[in-house]
């Protein structure tokens, strides 16, 4: 491979295109695989719970999701605010997080 080059990238010009985790097995085994980066596993649950784009998570905050029961936020994309509940699965999540964090 040559300076500059990736073979994860597609070739100029080219397009792909991106699917959904759709087998609930497959999601189990990704969170078995990210239970020993308890920010990569939050940032994975909140997103397979929120349908939130991969840019709209990074950007959050502690203050943004911590003790509240709805994100608002705008899309950065789209530039929309939207509201979206964040149920009990990513609450927790979110919680372990800064739990291990303070720790």
């Amino acid at each position: 491979m040559k300076k500059g080059e990736n073979w994860n990238h597609p070739v100029k010009g080219s397009s792909i295109t991106v699917e959904p985790i759709r087998n609930p097995k497959d999601i189990k085994a990704i969170k078995r695989m990210l239970a020993g980066n308890p920010r990569d596993l939050c940032i994975f649950i909140l997103g397979i719970n929120t349908n939130l784009r991969a840019s709209d998570i990074l950007n959050l905050r502690v203050r943004d999701v911590q003790g509240q029961d709805e994100l608002v936020l705008k899309e950065k994309k789209t530039g929309k605010i939207r509201r979206t509940t964040l149920n009990d699965a990513v609450r927790k999540a979110i919680n372990n997080l800064l739990v291990l964090a303070a720790a």
